[in-house]
């Protein structure tokens, strides 16, 4: 059975910092995780659980930046260097713990910059909107059938869809509000389930 929690690719990237082209270029290359590879032959499009996908993009982003604090701090680009205190004298030792300094001011000078966001706000702004988007689209159904049972014109019935759809991811507040991870108790936590 497919995941539940899995969209497409196009749908991933309007929740995620990437265009629909990275998304697929990073499953690719660099091993980041889908529920279903594309397959034009037997008709499968790329399906994706974002929640899934935004914790490897995360870690992956992590190595990322520890690889380059690695090759800018360490005399030899070898991350041994920084941690094996057993070949280390008192120099070497304070060295170290000034590269530590350094890295540490430069991470906090980047969460005051807001270049950096903790981890756990983004996936408990991403984990509320989900959560809202998804009761709202399965909340869907009873409304449209009433709406549709006497259409009959293709043009008509797509467009009464596209607008209740519409209606569901309205319920992005980060989106629409303006919200950033810095800020997630901005987002209203009323809203969640709510039937209109």
């Amino acid at each position: 059975m497919a995941d539940p929690k899995a969209c497409s690719a196009s749908e991933a990237a309007k929740w995620l910092p990437l265009t629909r082209q990275t998304i697929v270029k990073y499953i690719e290359t660099h091993g980041a995780p889908c529920v279903q590879r594309a397959d034009r032959a037997a008709g499968k499009e790329w399906l994706i659980s974002v929640p899934d996908f935004a914790r490897w993009l995360v870690d992956w982003e992590s190595s990322r930046a520890v690889a380059e604090a690695v090759k800018k701090f360490s005399p030899t680009g070898d991350l041994d260097d920084l941690t094996n205190p057993g070949r280390m004298d008192i120099d070497e030792a304070k060295r170290r713990k000034a590269v530590a300094d350094a890295i540490i001011r430069e991470i906090e000078l980047a969460k005051v910059a807001k270049q950096v966001v903790p981890i756990e706000d983004v996936l408990e702004i991403v984990s509320r909107e989900y959560g809202a988007v998804r009761t709202a689209l399965f909340n869907l159904g009873p409304g449209l059938a009433s709406d549709l049972v006497h259409e009959t014109d293709p043009a008509v019935i797509a467009d009464i869809i596209r607008r209740a759809v519409d209606e569901c991811m309205e319920r992005m507040q980060a989106d629409t509000k303006g919200i950033s991870a810095a800020d997630p108790d901005e987002i209203e936590d009323g809203d969640e389930g709510e039937e209109e």
